[in-house]
């Protein structure tokens, strides 16, 4: 958390972005049968028009984004049969019009990031669910300068839709600005799914959030 996330997300988004693309153009060539892990995470047309470094791939126990990145906070889960990554930059109005004015960069927005995992079996999954919200409570993860909290979500969509799962806010300070991540970790049979929102304290991004959370789901 010492690290700006939004610049180790930038970094992953882009050398992902790359060897995502040539792991799928690889499988179509090939005539791979898609994964039906590929299905429960982001797609491009979840993003809005403007979107940046969409890219999604393939994840195994051999082959998994590299520490640091925002996959690894809190947890790089294990023991897992197959899982799914893609993410992407989701532009956004601010707001708060006096945040726009502290950034560098022209257009608002947050990084989203999404994974899926398939385990063994039903207890795998909720134990991995548990670990990941272990992590949030134990001294010493979390930077002096941050804090946590239980994050709100639309619960009675994700129950309707059989996956049980819990929130995260984890605001924290970098570079003379307050940002702001939102997790959730959800479980649906033998699958753990993440979603990772990071950006400005603005409603925009907990909208955002929303959005994608009731988007993966329903998936």
């Amino acid at each position: 958390m010492k690290k700006r996330l939004l610049w180790l997300a930038a970094a992953l988004l882009v050398s992902m972005m790359i060897a995502g693309s040539s792991v799928v153009a690889w499988g179509k060539s090939h005539g791979q049968p898609e994964n039906p892990l590929a299905r429960r995470v982001l797609q491009k047309s979840d993003l809005p028009e403007g979107s940046e470094a969409y890219y999604a791939e393939q994840l195994t126990a051999d082959h998994f984004p590299g520490s640091p990145c925002p996959v690894n906070i809190p947890l790089q889960v294990e023991g897992f049969l197959d899982g799914y990554v893609a993410g992407g930059w989701y532009p956004l109005t601010l707001q708060d019009s006096a945040l726009q004015g502290k950034l560098q960069r022209k257009q608002a927005g947050a990084y989203a990031l999404s994974v899926v995992y398939q385990y063994r079996d039903e207890l795998q999954a909720a134990t991995a669910l548990e670990r990941q919200l272990e992590w949030f409570h134990k001294e010493g993860n979390i930077a002096v300068d941050a804090n946590a909290e239980q994050a709100g979500y639309d619960e009675s969509l994700a129950a309707a839709n059989g996956v049980r799962g819990s929130a995260m806010q984890l605001t924290y300070s970098q570079e003379g600005l307050t940002w702001v991540s939102y997790w959730f970790f959800g479980v649906e049979g033998d699958t753990l799914m993440l979603l990772w929102v990071d950006g400005l304290p603005d409603p925009g991004t907990h909208e955002v959030f929303d959005i994608l959370v009731a988007t993966i789901v329903q998936r």
